[in-house]
């Protein structure tokens, strides 16, 4: 008895510590940073469209919220070429936010959306860590988590207040519950995904298709009520949510700039027509059906290997993507970074070092060398791909090198 008490005791201490942090963490964002620079543009969006809702009974996807969002914003009604800034989210988006929209001060809602984004975006790494089993040195842990929060994509992605960063802690919680055979809150970790649909829409299938070969229809059941459950919740609120949400969705890439990375190499960078780059996606549509083929009955390594492939060929469909929507692979490239660390032993650890210091300046040099304006230009989207590639060719090397010992 005594020992239970001082672990609750210790727990308690430690959860008031965190609190005391946190609050601590907002109050200097708020002071220094987002009270003299409110930001957040991709958040401010949801939450003036669903604070409407939630406030005035408001439709967040009409176009009265949208005009009152593209004020707030830009201080007049959108161009036709910019950004409409559109609600285009879910409407069970609101779980993540909801309680900020008794928060009046915009500034002070930036703030704590940005450290609730940065607790999130560090959970997700803890739980990605145990999930490939990688127990660095202290000092490595401690740098690995500070590469992820700096990374320009995952930084960026705190900066703008992206639902990415949900995605990617909602999809973590998956693979970790998944591992310790906790199907029913994997799948509603895996329903929670779904909020940014853009970023998920062929890890989902994926994964529901690996479970099924394994039997696990647990994962099915929780996806299947988490789901159902925010789908027709949300509707008690707003009934018309559903045909009002794709209404925007395909309005979407008629106002963004740059399209898939498909499209980016074969017509903008490369000059060629539509017909080659319908091609080249037929092609990659059929090299995925010979991998899941192949796949969906393999081994938890080569489901996770799988997943980063598809996660990686989604920025390849997908009409209209964004260079934050890449925090997803980060997961992968600490695969890699252990990898190094195991295969490599001592110049293993200096080539993860090497590899998060020169990918960390790297990319921040080249984005602002390439800057213009408020906007990142076509440099910024190739590096982590090309980089992912090769990587997810050598996990695929390492993965056969260790199932033939």
């Amino acid at each position: 008895m005594p020992i239970f008490r001082h672990k609750k005791a210790r727990t308690v201490g430690l959860a008031i510590l965190l609190a005391v942090l946190f609050s601590l963490g907002v109050y200097a964002t708020y002071t220094v940073f987002t009270s003299e620079n409110p930001g957040a543009n991709d958040f401010y969006s949801r939450w003036v469209g669903g604070c409407a809702l939630l406030r005035e009974g408001l439709n967040p996807y009409s176009e009265a919220v949208t005009a009152r969002i593209q004020e707030g914003m830009y201080g007049r009604p959108a161009l036709p070429d910019e950004d409409q800034v559109a609600f285009a989210y879910p409407l069970y988006s609101l779980l993540f936010f909801f309680p900020l929209c008794f928060v009046t001060n915009y500034a002070l809602v930036q703030a704590i959306w940005f450290w609730l984004l940065l607790v999130a975006l560090v959970l997700a790494t803890l739980l990605w860590m145990q999930v490939i089993r990688w127990r660095p040195q202290p000092w490595l842990w401690a740098q690995t988590i500070l590469w992820v929060v700096l990374m320009y994509h995952s930084f960026r992605s705190l900066i703008l207040g992206q639902f990415a960063v949900f995605v990617l802690l909602a999809l973590m919680a998956t693979l970790w519950a998944m591992q310790r055979r906790h199907d029913g809150w994997a799948g509603a970790a895996l329903a929670m995904a779904t909020v940014k649909p853009q970023m998920i829409y062929l890890a989902i299938p994926w994964i529901l298709l690996w479970t099924a070969g394994q039997r696990r229809w647990r994962v099915w059941a929780g996806f299947g009520a988490a789901l159902a459950s925010l789908t027709i919740g949300s509707m008690f609120l707003l009934s018309s949510w559903i045909p009002d949400f794709v209404r925007q969705v395909l309005a979407y890439p008629s106002y963004t700039v740059f399209g898939s990375l498909t499209w980016i190499i074969v017509q903008y960078w490369l000059g060629l027509g539509k017909g080659v780059e319908i091609g080249v996606l037929a092609v990659l549509i059929l090299f995925l059906l010979v991998l899941v083929w192949r796949l969906w009955r393999g081994t938890w390594d080569q489901m996770l290997w799988m997943l980063g492939v598809l996660l990686l060929l989604t920025n390849f469909f997908t009409p209209r993507i964004a260079t934050t929507n890449y925090i997803l692979w980060i997961p992968w490239a600490l695969w890699g970074f252990r990898e190094m660390h195991s295969a490599w032993k001592h110049w293993g650890t200096w080539a993860v070092v090497a590899s998060e210091a020169g990918s960390l300046v790297g990319l921040w040099v080249l984005f602002l060398a390439t800057v213009q304006g408020d906007f990142e230009q076509i440099p910024v989207y190739f590096p982590f791909p090309a980089a992912m590639i090769l990587l997810l060719i050598w996990l695929w090397y390492r993965n056969g090198q260790d199932s033939a010992r």
